[in-house]
């Protein structure tokens, strides 16, 4: 999960410096490393969070999962639109930076949740 999320903030960074003369080529590496790294992550996370919940209570927690990731998925594209309407490039910028700032930053929560966990589970 950790380097997963380490994966898409470097992937949205690359994405940062595009203009509006930047050729599809220059934007590759960010526009596949981003997705691999959001691959790596998400099923670790799914796989947190269900395990975190009673067994009983798996398919509401999977619900709530899928309903939160579909909500935020439609409310960043808006976001992402928005920002890019409103400021053109230095939109889509803001939104990258944004982006990749929330990946270091769910990595730096991730990080410190399982260290807790260990620390916990650890015998004594």
């Amino acid at each position: 999960m950790i380097a997963g999320l380490a994966i898409a903030a470097v992937g949205y960074v690359l994405l940062v410096p595009i203009g509006a003369h930047t050729s599809y080529l220059a934007m590759l590496p960010g526009i596949l490393v981003f997705p691999f790294g959001i691959g790596l992550a998400v099923p670790a996370m799914t796989t947190a969070l269900l395990t975190a919940v009673e067994k009983e209570r798996s398919g509401i927690a999977s619900g709530v999962l899928n309903a939160v990731r579909q909500a935020a998925g439609a409310l960043g594209v808006a976001i992402l639109g928005s920002l890019f309407s409103v400021h053109g490039l230095a939109g889509i910028r803001a939104g990258f930076i944004a982006s990749a700032s929330l990946a270091a930053l769910a990595l730096v929560v991730a990080a410190v949740g399982l260290r807790t966990l260990r620390r916990r589970t650890e015998p004594a």
